[in-house]
């Protein structure tokens, strides 16, 4: 009886095999992980932009309502 320390080729090369599914696995995974994570700060920074648009045309809105009180009031109190 013969002990030989090792492991045979074929037994190497199914470790590749496996080793490689796995590692080919996890990277499809963390690329759509990343992907998705891209995609979402993307659409966080539209929102958030079209949000701050919003608020913006809204102050100028009202900025404009009272300057046009203003006008009216002073023409009321001190006709021309």
């Amino acid at each position: 009886m013969s002990l030989k320390s090792g492991f045979t080729l074929i037994e190497m090369m199914v470790a590749m095999a496996a080793a490689s599914i796995v590692v080919l696995s996890a990277y499809a995974f963390l690329g759509a992980s990343a992907r998705t994570f891209n995609l979402s700060v993307k659409a966080y920074g539209e929102e958030s932009a079209a949000l701050v648009r919003s608020i913006q045309q809204a102050q100028q809105g009202i900025l404009l309502i009272k300057i046009g009180k203003n006008k009216r009031a002073s023409r009321m109190t001190r006709p021309n």
